[in-house]
């Protein structure tokens, strides 16, 4: 299914262009005719390119003969570069928090807590003056820190996500905290990071396992290059990996012999928290257990169908206490026990 985003987002993509003709080349050159912004929705690939379109025409209205110097020489590109010369994930972390440190005029600033198993990457920018988003928000020669809430969640969103592009996989947050007032649905915001969401905190944060902070960094400047022809497409092709979880979790189990991971062992070896992990597996319609019994069953009825094991072997193997409890699991699954489909199969 193609993933869509309201249309009205791009509608006020546009709006955030002065003059007529940088909107119409803005569309243009992204590829999407005006009606389509008549419609409910609007293809995900489609908000992207007008994004990166809209964007590079702001830079033509802010800096005029400058705006070129600024696409190719952008704050963003020049720090995404730095980051990709780390080793791991917590060193290019740390190379962001020098970054934005040696550039006073930001009045910015990123920085590492980490306790145990437990990373807290907190954020503090300049507020914005303004209410409202208007084009200084979007230049490409500063960092900006975008109005209210939206903006806090939205640059919390891009900075998450750009942590796992350069470690090359989702990051599963633990909690997200706003240094903004409570939304009247926070649901929308919980549902964005996959995560507990707090606001009136001290600080904007995120939290993970601190786990990933070992990550390899796999980037490159070529990676940065690509990552800023389109940049809010490149994210969320990290966040939309084509693998579900329950694959992976099926993947996972098939790693292993005989008895099956608990869900904490199991929420560890994903560096997710349980709760974390019900959820993902809730968004794909089903649950651990539901996965373990489909892989006991299927790795049941293939020993079943090639090996010459006993029926306590194959039980053992499957992950069952005993011969009992895995004769009452074959029987619901089948209809039959484990010695009538061996036969049914002679």
């Amino acid at each position: 299914m193609q993933r869509q985003m309201p249309s009205r987002f791009a509608r006020s993509l546009l709006k955030l262009l002065r003059e007529e003709a940088h909107r119409s080349l803005a569309l243009e050159l992204s590829g999407i005719a005006s009606e389509q912004l008549e419609t409910e929705n609007i293809a995900l690939d489609d908000y992207c390119r007008l994004f990166h379109e809209v964007v590079y025409q702001i830079q033509a209205e802010l800096h005029g003969d400058e705006a070129d110097k600024v696409r190719r020489f952008s704050s963003y590109q020049l720090l995404l570069e730095s980051m990709t010369q780390a080793e791991t994930l917590k060193d290019a972390l740390d190379k962001a928090d020098c970054f934005f440190q040696r550039m006073s005029f930001s009045k910015a600033a990123i920085s590492l807590e980490v306790e145990g198993a437990s990373a807290l990457w907190v954020f503090e920018f300049p507020q914005s003056t303004s209410e409202r988003f208007d084009a200084s928000h979007f230049s490409m020669d500063g960092f900006g820190w975008l109005p209210g809430l939206m903006g806090c969640s939205t640059a919390l969103w891009i900075w998450w996500n750009i942590a796992g592009w350069l470690i090359g996989e989702p990051i599963s947050l633990e909690e997200v905290r706003f240094d903004a007032p409570w939304p009247e649905r926070i649901s929308q915001y919980e549902a964005l990071f996959d995560a507990t969401v707090t606001c009136n905190s001290p600080v904007s944060a995120l939290r993970f396992d601190s786990s990933f902070l070992d990550r390899p960094v796999i980037k490159n400047q070529r990676d940065v290059q690509q990552l800023m022809l389109n940049f809010l497409q490149g994210l969320f092709d990290v966040r939309y990996k084509d693998r579900s979880l329950s694959v992976k979790i099926e993947e996972h189990l098939g790693s292993h012999e005989g008895e099956m991971p608990t869900l904490k062992s199991l929420a560890g070896s994903f560096n997710m928290s349980v709760p974390t992990l019900h959820r993902h597996l809730q968004k794909e319609n089903t649950s651990y257990q539901a996965l373990k019994n489909q892989y006991r069953r299927k790795r049941a009825e293939e020993m079943l169908m090639t090996r010459r094991l006993s029926i306590c072997e194959i039980a053992v193997q499957s992950g069952f206490s005993d011969a009992a409890a895995f004769h009452r699991a074959f029987k619901k699954w089948t209809g039959i026990t484990p010695n009538q489909y061996r036969q049914s199969l002679a």
